[in-house]
């Protein structure tokens, strides 16, 4: 192989290691909103389900001072204040969504910064085979740089 074949062999390496990290990008991307979709699913379920426990108790301690107050209404000549079937406010948990926004925007800056590093890792190492032709030879020989083997998982990498 010539110098010029292997410089020709080199860039079409990288470029396809390049388009490797980047649809492993895009992987990442939606694994992190899947998963964060189904962590947000099952918080939800448990706010819903705490929020009927409230409000399941709030009704009960409304029946019961209702009732009370019904067994006691000859002493205020049947009046009391308040609305009679609110006695209690039904207090409820609300999601946040600021801290899931806040959280969602930092998971994919760390995927965006891990692409970046990994493509100027790659470039540098791109760089550095075109000017040392012999050790490029040797390297190509034994098959893919694993510099991107954090990124890209072991499958994507017999394709590459």
């Amino acid at each position: 192989m010539t110098d010029r074949e292997l410089r020709v062999a080199i860039r079409r390496r990288f470029d396809t290691l390049r388009i490797a990290v980047q649809q492993r990008r895009a992987e990442l991307i939606a694994e992190t909103e899947a998963e964060l979709r189904d962590q947000y699913q099952t918080e939800s379920q448990r706010i819903d389900e705490l929020n009927r426990g409230l409000k399941e108790i709030t009704e009960e301690a409304n029946r019961k001072a209702v009732a009370l107050l019904r067994e006691f209404e000859d002493l205020a000549g049947g009046r009391w204040k308040g609305i009679r079937q609110a006695m209690f406010e039904v207090p409820r948990i609300c999601r946040v969504h600021a801290d899931h926004s806040q959280r969602h925007r930092t998971l994919m800056a760390d995927i965006d910064k891990q692409t970046e590093l990994a493509l100027r890792v790659l470039d540098r190492q791109q760089a550095s085979l075109l000017r040392a032709p012999d050790r490029a030879r040797t390297l190509m020989d034994k098959g893919v740089p694993a510099i991107v083997t954090g990124l890209i998982p072991p499958a994507r990498l017999s394709e590459a």
